[in-house]
């Protein structure tokens, strides 16, 4: 059995008995089974899987994102969305040097970890809206060159974007960080997304756009900036993105 898939299931927790009649399993979805802990304590190495290339739990109960993986060094996708995680320990994907895409939207998260990101230097797309996060620490992604996608869409991220935040991802075509409590954008602070296409900023407290906000968005194709608080238009704010196709300022 390469792939193994319970939906629609009821279980407190994940039955490891079960798992370890499948030794060569790469893919394990375990979505919608009312699942409130990863395992029972007397289960603490349940991940230990090497094989693991795809997990999913989506749409459970789970309040905790544990540190479990640890021994899943091929995992590429993880999916963690729809649940009721308010807590992300430190180090959760240390071990997950393969991983290529993450989803924990639709979840309670408040904070991240500074780190949370530091070893997955593979990862290229990154979901995380409809949470309650409130700061984006400025080393959140540092070294993610191969990053292609963020979505941070409807949370209540109140940080100032500066340059420091995004300096490292020259890979990145698509960023929304629509619904979130942004005050300011400082100049430059997007200057390191030289490939960046699309740029979502609806529903924010940004109140005014100073000259070179925008530099070095040179492959620039969309901006959103509708319901913000924005009271002036310089003419200087869009000049440096000579591609820009559609703008979005009601």
């Amino acid at each position: 059995v390469i792939s193994l898939e319970t939906v629609d299931c009821i279980f407190d927790h994940i039955p490891v008995e079960i798992l370890q009649k499948f030794q060569n399993l790469q893919a394990f979805v375990w979505d919608d089974a009312q699942t409130s802990k990863f395992f029972a304590e007397s289960d603490a190495n349940f991940f230990n899987c090497e094989k693991f290339t795809w997990l999913s739990f989506d749409d459970n109960k789970l309040t905790v994102l544990s540190k479990v993986f640890d021994e899943c060094v091929k995992l590429t996708n993880l999916l963690i969305s729809n649940n009721l995680i308010e807590v992300i320990a430190e180090g959760v994907f240390e071990k997950l040097v393969q991983l290529i895409y993450v989803s924990l939207n639709d979840n309670h998260i408040k904070s991240l970890p500074a780190d949370l990101f530091k070893s997955n230097l593979k990862i290229e797309q990154i979901f995380l809206y409809n949470n309650q996060i409130e700061l984006l620490p400025d080393e959140l992604f540092y070294g993610l060159t191969k990053l292609g996608e963020i979505n941070f869409q409807n949370n209540k991220i109140r940080t100032e974007v500066n340059e420091e935040i995004f300096k490292d991802l020259t890979s990145l075509s698509f960023l929304d960080l629509d619904q979130n409590q942004i005050p300011n954008l400082l100049p430059k602070c997007f200057v390191s997304l030289k490939k960046l296409e699309s740029l979502f900023l609806n529903e924010n407290r940004i109140t005014e756009i100073e000259a070179g906000t925008f530099a070095g968005l040179e492959s620039l194709t969309f901006l959103s900036l509708k319901q913000n608080r924005i009271t002036e238009l310089r003419t200087d704010m869009f000049g440096i993105s000579p591609n820009l196709l559609t703008l979005y300022l009601k």
